[in-house]
């Protein structure tokens, strides 16, 4: 089993200063007061829609991601939680809890 630093009732919202739009299936993401673009994969982009004005915990977006794509969950979880941590760090995804 994977040992995660995150809970799965860690919750997480979309930063209030990123605009998004969906090029060729793929989510492009702006942070407008960086100036900076960040692209997401398939996975990412299903996540950023579910994200669009709400807000999801860890376990919401495992169970999203579980739905969509044949994945085990230690592996998703682990995946998932990487991106977090780096769109956190980004200034792209806020923790709410």
């Amino acid at each position: 089993m994977y040992d995660s630093s995150m809970e799965l009732s860690d919750t997480y919202k979309a930063a209030k200063d990123v605009i998004s739009t969906e090029m060729d299936g793929e989510a492009v993401l702006m942070h407008v007061p960086k100036g900076k673009y960040f692209s997401l994969n398939e996975t990412g982009s299903l996540i950023w829609q579910k994200l669009e004005g709400t807000s999801l915990s860890l376990g919401d977006m495992i169970a999203v991601i579980r739905e969509e794509f044949e994945v085990e969950e230690d592996l998703c979880r682990k995946d998932l939680e990487k991106m977090i941590k780096t769109m956190v760090k980004k200034g792209v995804l806020e923790k709410v809890s």
